[in-house]
């Protein structure tokens, strides 16, 4: 269960007679005498103040949590040995925007989703905190590529001056 930073603040009538008496009900079982209360669990709240007249005031307030911070990536490979056009596509969902991203030395911020361009192989953790401090990461491996490499070339040369019949290969 995710316990949210959420206060309720208030709760003060603007008329009745002093001194007032508070009742807090929510989820979960959850009571409280307390003029405001904290640190609560998303669901439905409702105040009774009861005034020194037995006069009852209620009202309602629903404590609504983010949807859980997620992420789509797309990776894409550097195209050659040691090549530094590596990227990753990121999509965020869920949380509370914006966001901060690190990858090894790269941060930036974004709304929603961003390419991070330029890269060659690397392995690291790609590190997604939102605007209230949830985090998520994940281990990105950015893979090089074999090396195309030339191992030998057979030569045949020409067999007489001006013939045409050498060859590569």
């Amino acid at each position: 269960r995710q316990i949210l930073s959420s206060n309720i603040i208030g709760g003060t009538p603007s008329s009745g007679i002093l001194p007032y008496s508070y009742s807090w009900n929510g989820p979960n079982n959850y009571t409280s005498n307390l003029d405001s209360i904290y640190d609560l669990d998303h669901g439905m709240y409702t105040i009774s103040i009861t005034d020194a007249n037995n006069c009852i005031a209620t009202d309602s307030v629903e404590i609504v949590e983010p949807l859980i911070l997620t992420y789509v990536t797309e990776i894409k490979n550097p195209l050659c040995f040691n090549d530094n056009n590596g990227i990753i596509n990121l999509n965020i969902f869920g949380g509370t925007s914006p966001y901060d991203l690190v990858f090894g030395s790269y941060s930036n911020s974004t709304y929603d989703s961003i390419s991070i361009t330029g890269l060659s192989a690397n392995f690291d953790s790609l590190y997604i905190a939102d605007a209230n401090g949830c985090q998520e990461s994940v281990f990105i491996s950015l893979i090089n590529p074999s090396e195309l490499v030339l191992d030998s070339l057979n030569v045949t040369h020409p067999t007489c001056y001006k013939y045409s019949d050498g060859k590569v290969s």
